[in-house]
């Protein structure tokens, strides 16, 4: 389920479009923590935008967090102005564990850092918890105030990063490795 909305700015927040979405993935969690590492995280991250951008991953960028990585993404299908309107967006997380060292709760967010005056606000997070037999429950949440953007971009972003997860669960990537990495 995903509903959507739009929110008026308030002092240094821009109005920006929104979707939260709540999903069941059919995985545990420590499965999907491990499919949002490094370069299988990089491939979730870029589904949404992919293949309209090029993809450049940096590796850690945060180190204090202990999962962290920035995707540098350059619009490609406008030739040479989509390439000079690249942004950089930097995700980071973290595990919970109990005592026993099982993961109870992962959060994952990601936000625009750099680049394009297009993009005003983008922001994603992700929180993921044990669900009834051995499923991972999802919410998952987008803003953004971007050019050409919309309730409906935002909520179609959800749906297509929770598609690229669940692609990475099944070990069917739906965006090649060689994409990011040669």
């Amino acid at each position: 389920m995903t509903v959507t909305g739009a929110t008026p700015s308030t002092g240094s927040t821009p109005s920006h479009y929104w979707a939260h979405g709540r999903v069941l993935l059919a995985a545990p969690i420590v499965d999907v923590w491990s499919a949002l590492q490094w370069q299988s995280g990089v491939l979730v991250a870029l589904y949404p935008d992919y293949p309209d951008v090029n993809c450049e991953p940096t590796h850690r960028p945060e180190p204090d967090y202990e999962l962290s990585y920035g995707v540098k993404e350059s619009p490609n299908k406008f030739g040479g102005i989509g390439l000079a309107n690249w942004f950089l967006v930097d995700w980071r997380g973290a595990a919970a564990r109990d005592g026993a060292q099982a993961i109870q709760k992962v959060n994952v967010k990601a936000q625009k850092v750099d680049g394009t005056t297009h993009i005003a606000l983008m922001r994603q997070s992700v929180v993921a918890t044990p669900g009834a037999g051995g499923a991972t429950r999802l919410e998952i949440v987008r803003h953004i105030n971007a050019d050409g953007e919309s309730e409906v971009t935002a909520r179609d972003w959800v749906r297509l990063w929770v598609n690229a997860l669940q692609a990475q669960l099944d070990g069917a990537p739906l965006v090649p490795a060689g994409y990011c990495f040669p």
